[in-house]
């Protein structure tokens, strides 16, 4: 275990490592894990009322799991993240059920877990380290459209279960759009990247990322979260199909081609909208 290293300023990139949290899926709490996937953190203010805060992730991480558990960086002494010293809760313990989004076809969850946020606050042996993003930087569809067809970008997560096991941190990788975000891809609200998307990529958090010469941020917003990916079948089909969670081999085998599918941040922002209202 490690306390807070001096490379953490915090630039983006690493506050951005835990916005990130892993995601199991379990046999039961204790039990053997059955898949891997990632969500992150969204922070959203309501008037004159303390903020939700909620787990994004796919539908299809969680749905059907016998249980659900993330991972979170403790808190070091002087405010940063104790590298290194992490621990796990039991989401589906706390009594707040997943909410996907209104439309079955569009694979977007979210768990509102700032009661468990505030249960392990009051335990002081369990603070975890957070780096929330705020629901009214989600761009809008009008503000989706103003962008460019290319833009690079960084998606975060634990592809094929892989991660920092010392530091306990996900890993940060890059592509392009391949197709434009403004427009709904074969019309659902999705756009593709040009990217290797594997399993335990699930729910990773896509962000345009621009960097001028200098290495000063010229572009940076939440774009989408990774839903799918290109797969070629052993006969040579290729098909869109949903990122997979369980990370051992499974036949049929399939080849991942360099394609993903996200699902657009305007589809979190009518999950979170949704919920508050059926919530109110």
């Amino acid at each position: 275990m490690s306390a807070t290293p001096d490379w953490f300023n915090p630039t983006v990139a690493q506050q951005l490592l835990f916005n990130t949290i892993r995601i199991e899926t379990r046999e039961s709490a204790k039990g053997q894990t059955t898949g891997a996937g990632t969500g992150f953190l969204v922070s959203h203010g309501r008037s004159g009322q303390s903020d939700h805060v909620f787990l994004v992730t796919n539908k299809h991480v969680v749905v059907g799991a016998a249980a659900v558990v993330v991972f979170f960086s403790h808190k070091a002494p002087r405010g940063g993240p104790k590298l290194g010293s992490a621990f796990w809760v039991e989401v589906n313990s706390f009594g707040h059920a997943w909410y996907g989004h209104p439309d079955s076809n569009v694979d977007v969850a979210i768990l509102r877990i700032d009661p468990v946020l505030d249960r392990l606050l009051r335990n002081k042996n369990e603070i975890p380290y957070l780096i929330k993003l705020q629901s009214t930087a989600i761009p809008t569809a009008e503000h989706l459209t103003q962008l460019d067809s290319y833009l690079p970008i960084i998606f975060l997560g634990y592809p094929s279960g892989l991660y920092d096991e010392k530091h306990f941190t996900p890993l940060i990788r890059q592509g392009t759009t391949a197709s434009t975000p403004g427009l709904d891809f074969c019309g659902r609200p999705e756009f593709l990247i040009d990217a290797g998307v594997f399993p335990g990529s699930s729910g990773s958090p896509v962000f345009s990322f621009d960097l001028s010469i200098k290495g000063q941020i010229i572009d940076f917003r939440l774009l989408g979260l990774i839903s799918k990916t290109l797969q070629q079948t052993e006969l040579g089909e290729l098909r869109f199909e949903e990122v997979p969670t369980i990370l051992r081999p499974v036949v049929p085998i399939r080849q991942f081609l360099n394609l993903g599918v996200v699902v657009k941040a305007t589809a979190i922002a009518e999950t979170i909208d949704a919920y508050c209202r059926d919530n109110s």
